[in-house]
């Protein structure tokens, strides 16, 4: 200290044996109350004029520009004090004036990163003509890890500023960037601030493709995990922009073409951090919207981590949420949903969703996926004895939140396939929890949708049908498909469960006086190109027929023979279509009198029948479209 009370006190700048000596005093400084103290009794003001005055000694400027990186190091007041005493042109006019001197560029990028952890030092860098200087030392001293160290931790605090990403990629930054991390493979330090750069720059669209596509970069950041897989800084930061790069369709794919994910899945083994595994599984997430990659993530082992990282009771906020986000995505595939039961994680997953009920994000992307891992029937059993309740708390919490409600509702759709599944819903109050989701979100045609298909598979059972029909569940049925009329799937469903809710006289009766007939003819005119909605409508038209009244009633529809025989004629050529429900709906109306039997007749005259299939398929099964995090 006596060193730099003498430089400050004396104030004797001519002198620069003297000045380096008090400076080299500054950069060793450790405690943040001295760096406080120089800089309030005016420190930095005489390091400002000690720069001036000896601009061409490059000795001089190197420690000058230390000491300021040390000054500002964890003291924001310095780097507020430096900035407004001009001190930022200073050192840039120092890296000009000694541009062939490596050392003075290390240490001046070096302080920049510093001032620009402030945001408006960032703005002021840029002004000054920051960032092209900066630029200018990488290609200067391209062979110099120090100075790209330096210079790329200098561009990551930058482009944290959205104008500076834009300029950095414009005047060629992430070039050099990629050029540093060619040339210094094998220098952890360059390779974290690289990455790190590259991070912040990819929030920017334009960059990311750049890095992505036409710069290569996405090989270079998966180098560097390689290569460093046990430097934890590395992997942050290349995380940071893996999980960037990775929201684009292309880079995705390119990523996983680069032997991207076994890495990853390898790095997420060695390095527990919190924050690093929420990057990590967010670049997961947006990889599994793959196909390629999704198939990819569960064959290099990545189910069997995911699964560990639920089970563990520390598991939670971000991570979590990620985990969830990626184990929906990785249960489209047949192949992931089989491996879940197989790595035992069905219960593993249910404890998850117990131990987060009011994590609505959790509850979503758990719903999601127990309705793709209950497609294959060994599932459904398993999930359904402790499932169906979670489910069922899970709509309670979350009311009020549609896609809850939807995934709920698939969820359920599915698991009611199962005959003991299908009584433990309707006895738990799951009919009535689907009905109330109707009547909350009638305005959302993917609740509305899946709540049509569980109340049909449901109502296959008496005690649920006639809980449907108590709750409300017919007028509810057919707002739906009156609000959306033009939307096929709710109409398909709509139709489905009024098939089954139609086969009990009275219930037939509450669906023709609240109008059924007449929107199913509605359905079937206006979705005509829609195969399956035909015969699911015209399925519900012939149960309907069955009484006589409502069979007069469907005939006196205008246009309802009309629309039949058009459906016939349209489909019949069509061998994946079960046209004999079609066939076999018209010949029951149009029995009803002699010119609708003979424009029957003609129509089926004129309709080549061979071949004709009979018999319905199963009941719906299917999932929902994923989406990305």
């Amino acid at each position: 200290m006596n060193k730099i009370k003498e430089l400050i006190e004396n104030k004797e700048l001519t002198s620069v044996p003297k000045v380096l000596e008090s400076l080299q005093a500054i950069v060793a400084l450790q405690e943040v109350e001295k760096k406080i103290m120089i800089t309030r009794a005016g420190g930095i003001h005489l390091i400002l004029q000690c720069m001036k005055m000896h601009s061409s000694v490059a000795s001089l400027q190197e420690k000058a520009c230390s000491a300021l990186r040390n000054l500002c190091n964890n003291n924001v007041e310095s780097k507020v004090r430096i900035a407004k005493d001009g001190g930022i042109p200073l050192i840039l006019q120092a890296m000009k004036i000694h541009l062939s001197i490596a050392a003075v560029h290390q240490k001046a990028c070096g302080v920049l990163r510093n001032l620009a952890i402030n945001a408006e030092n960032r703005v002021e860098i840029r002004q000054a003509g920051g960032i092209v200087q900066i630029l200018h030392s990488m290609k200067k001293h391209s062979l110099v890890a120090a100075v790209q160290e330096q210079a790329c931790g200098a561009l990551l605090k930058l482009a944290i500023n959205s104008e500076n990403k834009v300029h950095i990629g414009k005047e060629q930054g992430i070039s050099l960037i990629l050029q540093a991390m060619k040339k210094h493979s094998d220098v952890a330090a360059v390779q974290a601030k690289a990455c790190g750069a590259l991070w912040n720059l990819s929030f920017n669209e334009e960059n990311k493709i750049t890095i992505g596509r036409a710069e290569g970069g996405i090989p270079l950041i998966l180098q560097a995990v390689k290569v460093h897989i046990s430097v934890p800084s590395v992997l942050q930061k290349a995380a940071g922009a893996l999980r960037n790069l990775s929201s684009d369709d292309t880079n995705n794919i390119m990523i996983g073409r680069e032997g991207g994910i076994p890495l990853l899945v390898k790095s997420m083994k060695m390095l527990s951090n919190p924050s690093f595994q929420e990057k990590m599984w967010s670049t997961m997430a947006h990889l599994s919207m793959n196909d390629h990659n999704n198939i990819m993530i569960g064959r290099e082992g990545g189910i069997p981590l995911i699964l560990k990282s639920l089970a563990a009771k520390s598991t939670a906020g971000p991570v979590l949420e990620r985990l969830w986000f990626t184990l929906w995505n990785l249960s489209f595939h047949h192949d992931n949903r089989i491996l879940v039961g197989e790595e035992g994680g069905i219960p593993i997953l249910l404890n998850s969703m117990k131990a987060h009920t009011q994590n609505a994000l959790v509850q979503e992307k758990a719903c999601g996926t127990l309705w793709n891992l209950s497609i294959p029937d060994e599932h459904k059993g398993p999930i359904g004895k402790d499932g169906v309740a979670l489910i069922l708390k899970c709509m309670q919490v979350h009311s009020t939140v549609p896609i809850v409600q939807e995934t709920a509702c698939g969820a359920l759709s599915n698991l009611s396939l199962h005959g003991e599944n299908k009584i433990k819903i309707g006895k738990d109050g799951g009919i009535t929890l689907i009905i109330e989701a109707m009547r909350n979100h009638s305005l959302v045609p993917e609740v509305l949708v899946q709540a049509c298909s569980a109340l049909s598979n449901l109502s296959f059972n008496s005690e649920n049908k006639k809980m449907v029909v108590d709750e409300g569940g017919i007028p509810l049925i057919l707002d739906a498909m009156r609000s959306h009329a033009s939307d096929p799937a709710i109409q398909e469903q709509a139709c489905r469960a009024l098939q089954n809710l139609a086969r009990k006289g009275e219930d037939r009766l509450i669906i023709s006086q609240e109008g059924g007939a007449a929107l199913i003819i509605k359905a079937l005119k206006r979705h005509a190109s829609s195969m399956v909605l035909q015969e699911e409508a015209a399925l519900a038209l012939q149960i309907m027929s069955i009484n006589s009244d409502i069979k007069k009633e469907i005939i006196a529809i205008e246009g309802a023979i009309e629309v039949l025989m058009a459906a016939i004629e349209r489909h019949s050529a069509d061998p994946r279509f079960r046209k004999n429900i079609l066939v076999l709906t018209l010949k029951v109306l149009a029995g009803y009198d002699v010119e609708s039997t003979k424009m029957m007749n003609k129509t089926l005259n004129n309709t080549d029948t061979s071949g004709w299939g009979g018999g319905r398929g199963g009941t719906y099964g299917g999932n929902m479209d994923r989406d990305e995090f």
